[in-house]
């Protein structure tokens, strides 16, 4: 990966990680990761060394919400058109609760910095 990254180094290069078992030093541009252990500590401490995450495979707007609150970067989707009418959703027409959720996200990054 070093060397790819010297060769070019306008590639994107990800660190694709099946499990939230620990947090990989990399000189990678971000990290992947399956959704079902992705947290937002992870999204956290990758945003404070300026990484992005990509979480994959997001199929239902459930955990389309919780990764537009966590702060993902992107995500990886086989229901392309379903995920993308959820974020204008919830950026068009957002509820109360998810404005609220959205506040909370935001003092938990405050607090950690």
């Amino acid at each position: 990966m070093t060397k790819s990254i010297r060769l070019d180094q306008k590639q994107f290069v990800s660190y694709i990680l099946p499990y939230n078992l620990t947090f990989p030093h990399t000189v990678a541009n971000g990290y992947t990761m399956e959704v079902t252990t992705l947290n937002d500590q992870f999204v956290d401490k990758a945003d404070r060394n300026h990484k992005t995450v990509y979480a994959w495979d997001i199929d239902n707007t459930d955990q389309m919400d919780q990764m537009m609150f966590m702060g993902v970067t992107g995500v990886v989707t086989d229901n392309l058109t379903e995920m993308q009418q959820e974020v204008k959703s919830n950026t068009d027409h957002p509820s109360y609760a998810k404005l609220l959720l959205t506040f909370m996200n935001e003092l938990s990054l405050t607090s950690n910095e």
